[in-house]
């Protein structure tokens, strides 16, 4: 039996009720669409590879009550 973890990274931007724009990466294994991953992630969304207001984080959990819309952006 394989271990292995499986990514399937996602872009995203995501805006904050407080207007802060995030962009970085999700891993939307086992899921069609962005839009299935974040519902069913009621609690948080884990964002990865994060830049925001011109700095960069490694992770970052982002409460689900805080997002104000998401946007997947070009995976090229």
């Amino acid at each position: 039996m394989s271990n292995q973890y499986v990514k399937e990274d996602c872009k995203i931007a995501i805006k904050m009720v407080d207007g802060t724009v995030l962009r970085g990466l999700v891993n939307i294994a086992g899921y069609k669409r962005l839009s299935d991953f974040i519902d069913d992630n009621n609690n948080s969304i884990k964002l990865y590879n994060v830049s925001v207001q011109g700095k960069y984080i490694d992770c970052l959990i982002v409460p689900r009550n805080n997002i104000l819309w998401f946007v997947p952006l070009d995976n090229s």
